[in-house]
Order: structure tokens, then C-alpha cells, then sequence
């Protein structure tokens, strides 16, 4: 399969599994529960369910994902990679079809709880795979077009749910975006197995080489904890790690509490301040995201460069939200602001990934996505709500919440700070040498080659972790 084809089916398999979130989270297919004589609907009103309930719902979800991005990540020094992708959008589509035929809460959860497990090896392996087949010169462009489907899945899975859900109601969008995986899943099935490439020495090449079929428990146990203290030897990688859990918190509380703040301070209908902020989002998010790919591609491809966008746009959208929600006294003045805000978060999502996918050995790449996706819920978006939710309860003052919740903006920028300074100036990707010191990617050896340096075998590798 051409590099390119690829790509576009990771993009479709990005936008049904972020649409999927976003049809769960739309009004006509979450629904609301039967109250002041008011007929319930959705699956809050068919199943009854208080709002504590509904919530288990997006936790069952993010639980699997957090439980079987790292397990994929282990998976993939055994089978190859893009056989991992596939049988997870299988799972997943079982896991949406269950949704739709759900009887019962009771089944319906664990059928969340698949749907978010079966993503774990999309978003383990699909980035290091792009990084790998990606022409040299468009690796960050080709990254952020992948990662442009993240907010772009949202939106159109708010417009579908919407749209689906009120005229054939929540189960038929389920039904539906199950149906639409089926033929990517089969591609990437029918497709040749590709591998990851890697710079450690294998005990053997075949898929249930390396450290055996019969591993067991114990053995998967320790490769598991060297993949750990391999990673946390890497100090831009660990404080990559801990700014992106405080900037998804923080985004984690915006996308929650924004619309809401907004409608109370600048006195919004509710279906206002929700399309306002919808539509911030999408536009802000797929502008931000592409323009971060292509600005790291025109500076240079480098670990230093990446975390430079990275700190730079993240202290922006701090200052910039933080002056929205203390100072502006209308939305006319809040949403640019606000625009320009998210604008910055998002221009560092393709540059904050490659620093994960370059400052590792390229064996270790899945596992520090899956390390990413791990932390990044259970230290931001899992805790933050909450957390602000109490807060607000407190104070009853949605600017001053606000301005909280833009700390941990500030916070991710120092951390940012942190891993730039521990980056040195070298591009992880310009070569790479395997143990025998020949050039790995041996077919694009000639464009990987600095102008002026010979093809041979005894260039050395650059050093990203400040060792």
C-alpha cells in the first residue's frame, strides 16, 4: 500500500473514532432524563439515567483507552503494527454495533468500555507508522494532517449525532458510524503487514520473535517496566509528558465549562454560547494544527524546534484566554480573544507529538504515545473537571474559575520550558543508524543526507535528551 493511501485511511479511521465521542456528548443522542413532566430521550431518557451515571459512560470509555494504548504499544514488538490497527478498528466497530443494540445500561457500558479499548492501537502505532512512511521533507505536515482529524472527528460527530439522532434516533448513529468502519478496517486488514522500524537489536525479526510467544505475564510484566525507565531517562520526553497532561486538563475544562461560563457572563442563550464555542473550536483546531505542521517543516524538523512552537504557542493561548475571561466585558470582545487562544493550543499538536515520536529510541515511539494518552487522562482531562466543578461551587465566579483553569496553561508552558532546555538543536530524523552502522531507511537514504555529508555508514546519531 502506498504511503499516501495509508495516510488517508488513518485520517477516515481518525475522524469516525473522534466522531464517535462527539456523537455520544450531542444532546439528541445523550438525551435527557424525564423530569417536570417532561418526556425523557436519548440514552439519558430511554435508560433513566442520573447525570452521575451518563458520566460512567465517557469514563468506561476513556478507561479502556488507557488500559490498551500502552498494551499495543508492547503488542507491536511481536505483530506488525498495521495488523494491531486493524483488528482494534474491528473490535471497535463490534464495540459501536453493541451501542446501537444495547438493551440496557448494563450493556451498554461495557460496550463503551470496548469502543475506547479498541482505539488504543490507533493511537499507539498510527503516528510512528506516519512518521516512518511520511517523504522526509512533509513528516510534520503529514502529522498534523493526521492529527487535524482530532477536532474535525468532534465536529462532525456533534453535526451527525445532531442530525441522525432527531430524525432516526441515538441507535441509528451508532449503527451508521459502525457500518463506516467496516471498509477501512477490511483495507487495512487485506493490506500488507508493515513494521515499525527500530534501533534496538531483536532477538529474532519474526513477528512472535524477540522475547518469545510464551513470554508469559511475568516476562511482559519487566519489558514493561524497561519501556518505563527507558522513558523516564529521557527528560524532554518525561516533561513533555507532564506539560501535555496540564494543557489537556486545562483543554479538558474549557470544552466542558466554556460554553457555560460564556452563557453566564456574557449573558447567552445556552444554543448560542454552545455553537460559539463549537464552532471556535473546529476553526481554531484544524487551523492551528495544520499551520503548527507546516511551520515546524519550514524552521527545520528538530526536537528544539518542535518544543519552541510548542512553549510559544501554549504561553499564548494562556495570556490571550486569560485576558478574555478577566477583562472582556462582550462576546464580541471575548471571542477573538478566545479564538486566538485556542489558535495557539492548537498550533502545537503536531509539533508536541513529533518531540514524543523523536526524542525516544524509535522502538519506544508507540509506547510514548501510549504513555501520553495515559497520563494525559489520568493526570489532566480526568481530574480537572472535577476539580474546577468544586472550585466554581466555591467561589460562584465563572471569571475567577476561568482564570484558574488558564494556570494550567501557564504551568504546561514551563514545563515546555523545561524539556526545550534539555533539547539540543539536532534533527532526531535527518538519520538514523542501526547497530551495525548502516542507515536505516536505507530506499530514502540520499534525501535524509545533511547538504555536504557523504553517504557512509559512520554518521552519528543525534543526542535529544541532553545526554
Amino acid at each position: 500500500m502506498r504511503p499516501a493511501a495509508l495516510l488517508a485511511l488513518f485520517c477516515c479511521s481518525a475522524l469516525l473514532l473522534f466522531a464517535d465521542r462527539g456523537v455520544i456528548g450531542c444532546n439528541s443522542v445523550n438525551g435527557k432524563r424525564a423530569a417536570d413532566g417532561q418526556a425523557g430521550y436519548g440514552i439519558q431518557g430511554d435508560f433513566d439515567l442520573s447525570l452521575p451515571a451518563d458520566g460512567l459512560l465517557a469514563a468506561a470509555l476513556m478507561t479502556g483507552l488507557m488500559l490498551s494504548a500502552p498494551t499495543a504499544a508492547q503488542l507491536s514488538r511481536h505483530y506488525p503494527s498495521l495488523k494491531l490497527i486493524s483488528a482494534g478498528l474491528s473490535l471497535w466497530i463490534l464495540g459501536a454495533a453493541g451501542c446501537a443494540l444495547a438493551p440496557s445500561f448494563a450493556l451498554l457500558l461495557p460496550c463503551r468500555l470496548l469502543v475506547g479499548a479498541a482505539c488504543g492501537p490507533f493511537i499507539a502505532l498510527a503516528a510512528p507508522l506516519i512518521d516512518d512512511l511520511a517523504p522526509p521533507p512533509k513528516k510534520s505536515l503529514w502529522l498534523a494532517l493526521l492529527f487535524v482529524c482530532i477536532p474535525t472527528g468532534f465536529a462532525v460527530g456533534f453535526l451527525f449525532g445532531g442530525l441522525v439522532g432527531t430524525a432516526l434516533g441515538w441507535r441509528a448513529a451508532f449503527a451508521i458510524e459502525a457500518a463506516a468502519m467496516v471498509p477501512i478496517a477490511a483495507a487495512l486488514l487485506l493490506a500488507a503487514p508493515v513494521e515499525l522500524r527500530r534501533s534496538s537489536k531483536p532477538a529474532a525479526p519474526s513477528p512472535s520473535g524477540g522475547h518469545g510467544g510464551g513470554s508469559g505475564p511475568r516476562k511482559a510484566l519487566a519489558a514493561l517496566l524497561a519501556d518505563c525507565k527507558a522513558l523516564a531517562a529521557s527528560p524532554v520526553c518525561l516533561a513533555t509528558l507532564l506539560a501535555l497532561s496540564a494543557y489537556n486538563g486545562a483543554l479538558g475544562c474549557y470544552a466542558f465549562y466554556g460554553p457555560k461560563a460564556a452563557r453566564d457572563i456574557f449573558q447567552l442563550a445556552p444554543q448560542t454560547a454552545d455553537l460559539l464555542f463549537g464552532g471556535i473550536t473546529v476553526l481554531t483546531g484544524v487551523l492551528g494544527t495544520l499551520c503548527g505542521g507546516l511551520a515546524l517543516d519550514a524552521i527545520g524538523p528538530s526536537v528544539h524546534n518542535a518544543l519552541l512552537l510548542c512553549t510559544g504557542g501554549v504561553a499564548a493561548g494562556c495570556v490571550l484566554a486569560a485576558l478574555g475571561f478577566a477583562y472582556a466585558q462582550r462576546m464580541l470582545h471575548f471571542g477573538p480573544l478566545f479564538a486566538g487562544s485556542e489558535f495557539g493550543m492548537f498550533l502545537m499538536a503536531a509539533p508536541v507529538n513529533a518531540v514524543l515520536l523523536w526524542s525516544v529510541p524509535p522502538e519506544l515511539r508507540p509506547f510514548a504515545l501510549s504513555a501520553a494518552e495515559f497520563t494525559q487522562h489520568l493526570l489532566g482531562d480526568i481530574p480537572s473537571p472535577p476539580a474546577l466543578g468544586w472550585l466554581q461551587g466555591r467561589v460562584n465566579n465563572w471569571r475567577v474559575t476561568m482564570l484558574v483553569c488558564s494556570g494550567l496553561l501557564a504551568v504546561s508552558a514551563a514545563l515546555f520550558l523545561v524539556a526545550l532546555r534539555c533539547a539540543g538543536p539536532e534533527s532526531y530524523r535527518e538519520v538514523a543508524v542501526l547497530e551495525e552502522g548502516e542507515l536505516a531507511d536505507q530506499e530514502q537514504s540520499e534525501q535524509l543526507q545533511p547538504a555536504g555529508v557523504a553517504a557512509t555508514s559512520d554518521v552519528e546519531q543525534p543526542l535529544l535528551a541532553g545526554s
